[in-house]
């Protein structure tokens, strides 16, 4: 975080809707909350408990951010998690200027709206299941920490209630908005000028998301991806252009490939009929 993100206050945080006060701005010796988890037996005892293991993970890898550090996993914040990859992938340095390391085992992440700067401290534990994964994002290279706990802090900044379930569902532009990112969204009418947009876009090293509608059959339904690259195939005397995504998912999903790293190859022509809408950085 660059020196003129200086913290004067951290935001007071809420769990489920009750207020907890602001974080001190104090090394050590915090008590912070942990946002609740979504899911509870039959019991009401929460399925998720919150660990310490990740403390001494590096909050970025040697090479990090990078897009490839983003998976989803079961929390349905595709909206979130994509544009995070996205950015990752054109201006890791916006990553960078937004979380910092306090350096006692917390993390402040700051967040704005409008032009008025939100910081949010949270931990560095990180829920995991009965079976020992990681219900939320999970870690990035390197056992890197950036995205799991700026989704966490986000769960206290969105809606100001300290749960995962209120950080679901949502548009790409709340994140890139969220992270001083001007964007535009736009609703392509013909397949040219979707893979104009996107090929522009691109070589303009912007970072560019794409959303699809409910009932596709490309790719993920009412799902969120980073747009990585256009390809023109000129093979066997037919001429297509294809178009690379990756799922925040960190695996392939529909139209997986030989290699389930996230990554998929698409058709223009099926990505068009599928999608609904593409958000992009403009600078």
């Amino acid at each position: 975080m660059k020196t003129y993100h200086r913290v004067a206050a951290f935001d007071n945080l809420k769990v489920n809707g009750q207020d907890v006060g602001a974080p001190s701005r104090d090394l050590l010796g915090q008590n912070l909350p942990d946002p609740v988890t979504t899911e509870e037996n039959e019991t009401t005892h929460a399925l998720y408990a919150y660990c310490h293991a990740w403390d001494h993970n590096p909050l970025f890898a040697a090479n990090g951010p990078t897009a490839d550090d983003v998976d989803q996993n079961q929390l349905g914040d595709c909206y979130l998690l994509a544009p995070l990859s996205a950015i990752a992938r054109s201006t890791p340095e916006v990553i960078r200027q937004s979380i910092v390391d306090l350096g006692d085992g917390t993390f402040a992440v700051n967040f704005k709206t409008g032009s008025v700067n939100h910081f949010v401290r949270v931990d560095g534990e990180l829920p995991v299941s009965r079976y020992n994964s990681m219900p939320y994002a999970g870690l990035g290279k390197g056992g890197s920490i950036w995205a799991p706990i700026m989704e966490k802090a986000w769960a206290f900044y969105r809606r100001s209630f300290g749960t995962y379930a209120s950080a679901e569902l949502g548009y790409p532009s709340e994140l890139f908005n969220a992270l001083g990112v001007a964007n535009q969204t736009t609703n392509k009418s013909n397949l040219t000028s979707m893979i104009q947009t996107i090929q522009d876009d691109l070589a303009k090293n912007l970072a560019v998301t794409i959303c699809t509608k409910k009932g596709a059959t490309s790719v993920v339904e009412s799902h969120c991806y980073m747009v990585s690259g256009v390809v023109h195939d000129h093979r066997n005397g037919q001429d297509k252009t294809l178009i690379v995504l990756r799922n925040p998912w960190a695996n392939d999903g529909p139209s997986a490939d030989s290699v389930n790293d996230g990554y998929v190859t698409i058709e223009a022509s099926k990505l068009f009929a599928d999608h609904t809408y593409i958000t992009a950085s403009k600078a």
